[in-house]
């Protein structure tokens, strides 16, 4: 019966508003707490094992492997034409033209125009000048591949 007589007046020792605060604080924690633990049910996901998965990720050193396994010519041999064969893409496209790869795709420069825009941390409006960026549009063949 004494811990109940000092339960009822706590709020009265230690002020109102302290003890509001601490009623807040616990039903925080009891949150966090809960939270916790229905995120330790959940089924665990390796995103590294996820990420590093061929089918996910392939970068220019595997490309230039799997170019000379099929064109049966050396690594050296692949890379020189793959990175002959992104130059000369990249030339043309900065020059405003457009390089068409039947069935696999398209790369060609898109104009941008000028337009407004807000600084995130000032909230002031800025100009944003018109520009060309690169861009690549897939072919029917490459989208129909990759359904």
């Amino acid at each position: 019966m004494g811990s109940l007589r000092c339960f009822l007046f706590f709020p009265v020792i230690i002020g109102i508003k302290t003890y509001t605060t601490i009623v807040k604080l616990t039903i925080i924690y009891n949150f966090c707490i809960f939270i916790l633990k229905m995120l330790a049910k959940m089924p665990k996901i390796d995103i590294i094992d996820f990420v590093n998965k061929k089918e996910v990720l392939m970068n220019k050193e595997e490309l230039v492997k799997e170019v000379a396994k099929k064109a049966k010519v050396s690594q050296k041999a692949a890379a020189d034409v793959l990175a002959a064969t992104l130059e000369t893409v990249t030339k043309a496209v900065s020059k405003g033209q457009k390089v068409t790869l039947v069935g696999f795709g398209t790369f060609e420069p898109r104009k941008r125009a000028a337009r407004s825009g807000r600084n995130p941390q000032t909230g002031a409006t800025i100009k944003i000048a018109a520009k060309t960026v690169p861009a690549f549009s897939a072919g029917k063949k490459f989208k129909e591949a990759v359904k």
